[in-house]
């Protein structure tokens, strides 16, 4: 869980001399519409990196711009040709990391089992933060994932809605997990010492 801090105050990222901009709901949305290995899993190749660092060092509006222009293609063609010579694992770790560090919001459970919603991640965070704030779409598009999800839990338990976990319930967790394994071992030795004794 990323702390509301380095939320608010993110670390910065810079790859082959670009710096990337806070991860936002805007990287999210592009990387997933370019079925970006480094979002979605699996094996990254060099378009996927180069188009992931074009997409991170840009604003939302920024990307749509150079997209219709025709100039996200021509840069990331270049710097998939740069990318040729860099360790393409080594760097596309770097990049995953920047993305799950950008996608670590807190934690939290429901005081209510909630609808299972068909809708789009991205969407759900979209609509919820145009209807219970007065953001704008370039700063929800464009501000730090984590910050929009920090948002929504807050604004979900200032309604009573769920709770932030805290560390005090990780802790009592681990304890009934460690209690729970040290039963279950207890309870196979009483059924190995039944057949035994059988």
């Amino acid at each position: 869980m990323q702390s509301f801090h380095d939320t608010i105050v993110p670390d910065t990222y810079e790859v082959l001399g670009i710096r990337l901009r806070p991860f936002s709901l805007g990287h999210y949305i592009l990387l997933e519409k370019n079925a970006c290995a480094l979002l979605l899993g699996g094996s990254a190749t060099v378009l996927d990196f180069a188009v992931a660092v074009v997409v991170c060092s840009s604003t939302f509006e920024e990307f749509m711009e150079a997209q219709a222009s025709g100039q996200v293609e021509k840069h990331s063609k270049k710097l998939a040709k740069v990318c040729r010579e860099i360790d393409l694992e080594k760097e596309s770790q770097f990049m995953r990391d920047y993305l799950e560090d950008g996608l670590q919001g807190p934690s939290y459970w429901f005081k209510d089992k909630g609808k299972n919603l068909e809708t789009p991640l991205a969407q759900v965070i979209r609509v919820q933060l145009h209807s219970k704030t007065n953001l704008t779409e370039s700063e929800i598009m464009n501000r730090p994932f984590a910050m929009n999800l920090w948002d929504i839990v807050t604004l979900g338990e200032m309604e009573g809605s769920l709770n932030l976990k805290t560390e005090a319930d990780d802790e009592a967790k681990k304890k009934a997990d460690e209690f729970g394994e040290r039963f279950a071992k207890m309870q196979a030795e009483r059924e190995t010492n039944k057949v035994k004794n059988n």
